[in-house]
């Protein structure tokens, strides 16, 4: 999560008010733990536009958790919310009865989660973008959004989407101007305020060969704004910019740290470092602590003793586990080949699109002192029988109840993957199976 145990949040916001009244604010720093200020931005900078599948309520735990809105169209064939603080979602409706103790007890465990009641409200906190969609006339699609966030689509624009076959088409049509500002309430600081941002709406395409949503209509969301700012740290100045999936900044946070001067690719992850993980810059590791959206503040933490992680440069955190054949698994058994660590899923359509390329590129290189390892958040028995329709060849790893390995790496958006040197340590981040082939060409031939 993005924050914090409470005596640090203090001891925090006590330095930052400190440095206002002193005037001297600035983001070269020289203590244990960074402040960068950031400002907000308009689209995904330096980052790659991602689609979230927006589908109909799956029901379940869920089934009871939707605010009422008012006047969604008859013809509507998907109803659904971009959640811009989901922990937010589910703690409201615990405390409104409509999630039991049992599954709220759950979701603390699956999120790793220990809700504090002052960072939630218990009173409805409209957090969620309405979404409605249907095929209009001549099968073109069409949706609209609550934009002004007053769960009323009335007085929204109705609007309609090209048709897009692949996610290569949706990457290479999107630009700024496809992005819709909407409105939405968040809870921080202690108080319900108004919030506005922007979000991409497009087309989902889901594989056949996943089996999952045939016949259902499925649109793709994304929250389109950015954080950026600048740092200098051991004389060096950094450019920064962070992001996440949700709007409230609670958690799955990514940040992009990278040398002033340097352009870097959207499509690389070479930069990047999850709320909570480290980063090595120059001679020293640096752990991302904490988000202060509200204030536009960025936290990071020397953390000189931390010798293994989950970003470029670092040795990769090693772990032992069953495959799902039951064959042990010891990551640091491995050095003296490269390893591709694949995070994935059989739900996850991204992971499942790669795959038959990603089986190609295991077929050219296996013999030649490369191996895969599969950690699949998933079900052992669905799992088992994707893997044998697939024939899959390289051993898979099932993090189910138990998602140590996936804690550990700090895994919060699928597929991830890391590609890892003969010695143990880190080389490259979310290198997709054509730009794996080509790394690894350079380095086995």
């Amino acid at each position: 999560m993005c924050t914090q145990n409470r005596g640090k949040i203090m001891n925090r916001v006590w330095v930052i008010l400190l440095l206002v009244a002193v005037g001297i604010f600035s983001c070269t720093n020289t203590s244990d733990e960074v402040l960068i200020p950031v400002e907000v931005e308009k689209g995904f900078g330096p980052y790659q536009m991602g689609l979230s599948m927006l589908s109909n309520n799956s029901g379940g735990m869920w089934a009871n958790t939707d605010p009422k809105v008012d006047n969604i169209p008859e013809q509507a064939e998907l109803f659904a919310f971009i959640h811009m603080d989901f922990t937010q979602h589910a703690y409201q409706n615990y405390k409104a009865g409509k999630i039991s103790q049992e599954d709220f007890s759950m979701l603390k465990n699956a999120w790793n989660w220990n809700p504090l009641p002052s960072e939630y409200s218990t009173d409805l906190i409209k957090e969620g973008i309405g979404v409605a969609a249907w095929y209009g006339e001549d099968s073109i699609l069409t949706f609209i959004v609550d934009e002004n966030g007053n769960y009323d689509f009335s007085d929204n624009k109705i609007r309609t989407l090209p048709s897009a076959t692949s996610w290569q088409e949706i990457i290479e049509s999107y630009n700024d101007s496809l992005l819709i500002q909407v409105e939405h309430e968040l809870f921080e600081n202690g108080k319900k305020v108004n919030k506005s941002t922007w979000v991409h709406i497009n087309t989902f395409p889901v594989p056949p060969m996943s089996g999952y949503g045939q016949g259902k209509l499925i649109l793709g969301s994304s929250i389109a704004e950015n954080f950026t700012g600048e740092v200098e740290l051991d004389g060096v100045n950094y450019n920064v910019s962070l992001m996440s999936n949700r709007g409230s900044f609670r958690k799955d946070c990514t940040l992009k740290i990278w040398p002033e001067g340097i352009k870097i690719d959207p499509k690389s992850n070479e930069h990047d470092v999850q709320q909570g993980s480290y980063i090595r810059l120059g001679e020293i590791n640096y752990r991302f602590s904490d988000v202060k959206i509200g204030d536009k503040i960025v936290i990071l933490e020397k953390s000189e003793s931390i010798t293994q992680g989950n970003n470029v440069g670092m040795i990769a955190i090693d772990f032992t586990a069953n495959s799902i054949s039951n064959q042990s698994i010891n990551l640091s058994s491995y050095q003296g080949r490269y390893v591709y660590l694949d995070f994935w899923g059989t739900w996850c359509a991204p992971c499942v699109a790669e795959l038959p390329k990603l089986m190609e590129v295991y077929s050219k290189h296996s013999a030649k002192n490369f191996s895969i390892i599969g950690i699949a958040k998933d079900s052992e028995e669905g799992l088992k029988k994707f893997l044998k329709d697939k024939n899959v060849p390289w051993p898979q790893i099932v993090q189910n109840t138990d998602s140590q390995i996936i804690e550990d790496y700090n895994i919060s958006s699928y597929p991830t993957t890391f590609l890892i040197d003969p010695e143990g340590k880190i080389i490259a981040k979310n290198l997709r199976a054509e730009a794996l082939d080509e790394r690894l060409e350079k380095l086995l031939y």
